[in-house]
């Protein structure tokens, strides 16, 4: 994974629905060395259901626990879940890596069930297809 072939340090971070959770990696050699922890309670009504409700006091948690633990790391990694978050793997026909970025960006409509406008979109190239008479490459969609 490409996050973690560099040798500046990386901060993962988890938001619960009631604390947050925060560490610092350093990659030493061929392993890495937890160079620096964070836990902070964040209110019950901050995040319900695994959404945050709230995000101001979550804001702040993160920056006050960041400051706090004197993390050096510039990068940040972090993972999203819940009914908001759509992955579909799609099949589109075989192109270049820009058209598959342009088909990407009109196609997605018909796979996320949220006005485009108003999500975060991404996709990963996996692999191609010989399923049928037409070519075709999988694709990874992401939205949150």
């Amino acid at each position: 994974m490409a996050l973690f072939n560099k040798t500046k340090p990386l901060v993962g971070l988890d938001i619960g629905s009631s604390s947050l959770k925060a560490v610092e990696l350093t990659k030493i050699k061929k392993n890495f060395q937890l160079s620096g922890f964070a836990y902070e309670p964040i209110s019950p009504e901050a995040v319900v259901d695994g959404a945050i409700m709230d995000f101001l006091p979550i804001a702040e948690t993160i920056k006050k626990s960041f400051v706090e633990a004197k993390f050096k790391a510039k990068g940040v990694a972090t993972g999203v879940s819940g009914h908001s978050v759509i992955v579909k793997r799609v099949v589109i026909p075989a192109t270049t890596a820009e058209e598959v970025q342009a088909s990407i960006q009109i196609d997605a409509e018909q796979y996320i069930p949220f006005d485009i406008s108003e999500v975060n979109l991404d996709y990963q190239i996996v692999g191609s297809t010989m399923a049928s008479e037409d070519a075709g490459m999988e694709v990874v969609l992401v939205a949150a």
